[in-house]
């Protein structure tokens, strides 16, 4: 594309732009010359490549806006997919730089907060809600500790030592931050979340991670030795802030699927009306014509001559209708017409209930038929997790509140009504260092988790975290309101309003939900995991003066069964 195309030529590629995220569209490569700087709106792009320099702050931060556009309209759970990644050159570097300062206009999150209702965005402030993780491994002692480390093994061309100090601190920004990244994507490469801290993953993690700082700073004559002490320190302190503050999430996309299954639930043969008795040995009849002949047929001889047996006899008989299944319905039909069997045999001996069986094999075949249909169901909608890995990137959250309010510790005396609009922090068990609630009635979970001693920790995931859909389109995500780890399990715990937890939504969400849940235990069993469990809690279950287990007692039952698994 360029500005000197006219007339058909121009309009044709166009069309070619226009039309480029549709399937029959095989182009895959666009270049163009001062043109599609702005107003051509195109996700499905993987790599861009400016071929001139970026003359101005505007045009870079357009670029990284178009290369931060989702290709499938929303977050896939797949990192390169998801992930934005800026190849370095000198305009591009002072664009991180900025990302990294905190007032960044780059690091700017304008977030609308519903709860916050008719409040103009003039009063309200975004809120990042970090988790305790990522806290930790970028916190000032710990990287004045790998600093301190590192002032021995870094040196420069000069003399000064606030300069080797400086440069030091450098190093160990960049040590700590690559090392908590690195412990974070160790999901990619470990079977269990124990195994992150064995010897040998964690060797080579360290080995990478000096590799990668030496190429980072190629004028500081770091070498492999003097650093894998260092590095493999900072290694296991993020190793430990990992298994300390995270509950393990194991990775997996729940999503629906169309699919019709459809079948005979099994059952036991009503044989109420069926006690029949064996016909005499002989057939009577007479020919339809003029002085036509009596005749006689034994039966007995006419039965002997059958050389399949009456039970599969029977079976014919129903297999040829169109809802039945021989492969999926041998083993229901055969258990019936042996259910059958010994019915007449508690009046009949053998021969009797076999002369029965095949006299009747026709209207036999007509009931056990009527009976099945009595049973019978049609599935379309199921749901399956795939793409598992042991655990995943706990997201940080954000949230709004009022620019004049501070943040609230958990337990603080705040009206009921208010809550919503609330930041609260104070957290002892939590994966995040702050929350908001939907509720007051969560607000009293969160406070039921903290003192209970059975609860390790506790989470509001973020909306983020989990690729659970639930709707036949796979559109619509879930978002648990809770997860929470006992020493025995993992619940996954939602808060209801008791008038709600019937509703086709509600249970639209607890089946996906379960099935995550199934899926993970299943997985985790092989993996030193510990299962998962589901719970639906109405509202008016939650109360401070009850324990966890208390709260999990009162879940929902549907069709007598618990939502847990």
């Amino acid at each position: 594309m360029n500005s000197t195309k006219k007339g058909v030529e121009k309009e044709g590629n166009i069309e070619l732009l226009l039309s480029l995220e549709r399937p029959d569209n095989m182009i895959e490569i666009v270049i163009h010359v001062n043109m599609l700087k702005e107003g051509w709106d195109v996700t499905n792009l993987y790599t861009i490549v400016p071929l001139r320099t970026s003359a101005s702050d505007t045009l870079t931060e357009q670029t990284i806006g178009r290369g931060l556009r989702l290709p499938y309209g929303s977050r896939t759970g797949d990192e390169n997919i998801d992930r934005l990644t800026i190849v370095s050159h000198n305009k591009y570097a002072e664009i991180i730089k900025q990302a990294n300062d905190p007032d960044s206009l780059v690091r700017t999150v304008y977030f609308i907060d519903p709860t916050l209702g008719g409040e103009t965005p003039q009063t309200q402030t975004t809120v990042e809600m970090p988790t305790v993780y990522d806290t930790a491994t970028s916190d000032e002692s710990f990287v004045g500790q790998v600093t301190l480390a590192l002032e021995g093994v870094v040196s420069t061309t000069s003399s000064e030592e606030s300069e080797t100090a400086e440069k030091a601190g450098e190093v160990a920004r960049f040590v700590t931050t690559f090392s908590a990244k690195t412990v974070r994507e160790l999901n990619k490469q470990v079977r269990t979340f124990d195994a992150l801290s064995d010897k040998r993953t964690l060797e080579v993690a360290t080995t990478s991670v000096a590799r990668e700082t030496m190429r980072q700073f190629p004028g500081l004559n770091l070498s492999k030795e003097d650093l894998m002490p260092v590095i493999e320190g900072a290694m296991k302190t993020c190793v430990q802030a990992l298994t300390d503050s995270i509950i393990p999430i194991p990775q997996a996309v729940v999503q629906p699927f169309v699919e019709e299954k459809r079948g005979y639930h099994p059952f036991h043969l009503d044989t109420r009306n069926m006690s029949w008795r064996p016909s005499g040995d002989k057939l009577v009849g007479t020919e339809l014509m003029e002085g036509g002949r009596t005749v006689s047929l034994d039966v007995k001889s006419a039965i002997e001559s059958h050389v399949d047996t009456p039970e599969n006899e029977i079976v014919r008989h129903i297999i040829v209708r169109d809802n039945i299944d021989y492969g999926e319905c041998a083993d229901l039909l055969y258990a019936l017409i042996g259910e059958l069997k010994e019915h007449l045999l508690t009046y009949l001996d053998e021969d009797e209930a076999e002369q029965v069986m095949r006299e009747r094999q026709k209207h036999i075949a007509e009931m056990i038929y009527l009976q099945m249909n009595e049973h019978f169901y049609r599935e379309e909608t199921g749901f399956r997790a795939v793409k598992m890995r042991p655990f995943s990137r706990i997201e940080n959250g954000f949230g709004s509140k009022m620019a004049t309010d501070d943040i609230y510790d958990l337990r603080a005396s705040v009206p009921a009504s208010e809550v919503r609009s609330k930041v609260f922090g104070g957290f002892k068990k939590a994966c995040h260092t702050l929350y908001k609630f939907d509720s007051d009635t969560e607000r009293t979970l969160a406070i039921v988790l903290e003192n209970d001693d059975v609860v390790l920790r506790w989470m509001r995931p973020s909306p983020k975290q989990f690729n659970i859909y639930y709707d036949s389109a796979a559109t619509k995500r879930y978002e648990p309101d809770f997860v929470v780890e006992t020493e025995e399990r993992i619940y996954m715990v939602e808060t209801k309003a008791a008038k709600d937890v019937n509703t086709e939504d509600v249970q639209a969400k607890a089946r996906a939900a379960r099935e995550y849940c199934r899926a993970v235990t299943e997985w985790n069993a092989d993996h030193n995991g510990k299962p998962w469990e589901y719970n639906v809690v109405p509202h008016d279950s939650v109360r401070l003066n009850f324990t966890f287990g208390g709260v999990i007692a009162s879940s929902i039952e549907y069709d007598g069964d618990k939502l847990p698994l």
